[in-house]
């Protein structure tokens, strides 16, 4: 029998081939004890696009919060100047059986379980006031001192639809979770009857200005039905 060693014991005898081998055991053995551990924690890998997307969506969530905090401040700035003019316009005019609606309105309990059924009853109200008084001027063209004090009393009327929104809704009763929740509470809470305001006060500063034309009020008829259905909240 020869005294050289075979190829396969050289091989396995070297140093070299060794160290190499243990390291590929290591390695694979972390890879199994690593892949365990994820199935035992019922963990698993993501990738890192994966991870980023998960990391900027709180910032994108308090992005749109600071945005639609900022839109909310907006409309209450532009609303402040109709206050002082709400207190001394209420006339009597041909307009009175519109505003008795509107005191009416004003004097009712809200319907329960307000922020479904009685927010949305409030939004039609106040959606059938406007529509009301614009079928009126389009068939008894009227001036701005005999209307002003129906834009008093619908002014009113927003306000009350804000207040009891503020005093009835709970934030975690609106749907989605986090930041989604609480924009669709601002929506309905702030926003709605701020642009319902809005709207009038823009109506009532072309009124100001002169006899409203039939095409002026389907214009306006136009940007409070878009209220009613993309800005009302509902």
């Amino acid at each position: 029998m020869s005294n050289d060693k075979s190829l396969k014991d050289r091989i396995q005898d070297s140093p070299v081939v060794f160290f190499l081998t243990a390291i590929v055991a290591s390695f694979l053995a972390g890879i199994g004890a690593y892949k365990g551990i994820l199935e035992i924690a019922h963990l698993e890998t993501i990738s890192k696009q994966d991870r980023s997307t998960l990391e900027q969506a709180p910032e994108q969530f308090q992005k749109q919060l600071d945005e639609r905090n900022q839109q909310i401040a907006v409309l209450q700035a532009k609303l402040k100047s109709t206050h002082a003019a709400n207190a001394a316009e209420r006339p009597t005019s041909a307009l009175t059986p519109y505003m008795q609606a509107v005191d009416d309105f004003l004097t009712a309990p809200p319907l329960p379980n307000y922020q479904w059924e009685g927010y949305r009853a409030d939004v039609d109200k106040l959606d059938s006031f406007v529509k009301q008084f614009f079928d009126y001027l389009q068939q008894h063209p009227t001036n701005y001192a005999d209307a002003q004090g129906f834009y008093a009393a619908i002014d009113e009327a927003a306000s009350e639809v804000n207040r009891r929104a503020e005093k009835f809704f709970m934030l975690d009763k609106e749907p989605g979770t986090g930041a989604e929740r609480l924009l669709n509470y601002d929506q309905k809470v702030f926003v709605g009857p701020s642009w319902f305001r809005i709207r009038v006060q823009e109506l009532r500063l072309r009124h100001q200005q002169g006899m409203l034309r039939p095409e002026e009020i389907e214009d306006f008829r136009a940007k409070f039905n878009d209220w009613r259905q993309t800005k009302a909240g509902i």
